[in-house]
């Protein structure tokens, strides 16, 4: 089936139409998750919305100011003779804590522990966003001199 893509910046009125069973959109979609290190999967969607997800973790303005610290960093240490080298992503760098005794099985429970953590820190950072907004709230307190009390 054709899908019709509406434009996301207003200025930019361009029609497009895509249809997500031909072969040239598979094809398309396999080199993509390639670049990106993705499996390819019988589904086009969910090989879509992966690639979404990766390109969003790896190109969120979070994940690009980091980069660009680690940067600015390892140019820094370049003169003092300290380069960091950007170590590859595999799930032996990542252990599970545990070992169950098979391989699979463990490289599967390191999967589910990343993204668990994956899952806390976005957690924690919609609980730091809810911290600094309450403190913002108490720090600045409105003052009703007709009731002669200080408060919201």
């Amino acid at each position: 089936p054709a899908v019709a893509m509406k434009p996301l910046d207003k200025a930019a009125e361009i029609e497009m139409e895509l249809d997500v069973d031909s072969p040239e959109f598979r094809t398309a979609v396999e080199q993509l998750a390639d670049t990106l290190g993705l499996p390819h999967d019988d589904s086009s969607e969910a090989m879509v919305s992966a690639c979404a997800a990766v390109l969003h973790q790896k190109l969120s303005a979070h994940a690009l100011a980091a980069r660009a610290t680690r940067q600015s960093e390892g140019e820094r240490g370049a003169g003092k003779g300290k380069v960091k080298a950007e170590v590859p992503f595999t799930l032996e760098n990542y252990p599970p804590g545990f070992d169950t005794g098979d391989e699979q099985l463990n490289k599967a429970a390191a999967l589910l522990r990343l993204l668990y953590v994956s899952d806390l820190r976005a957690l924690q950072t919609q609980v730091n966003a809810l911290i600094s907004a309450m403190q913002d709230y108490t720090a600045h307190p409105k003052t009703d001199a007709s009731l002669g009390k200080v408060g919201r």
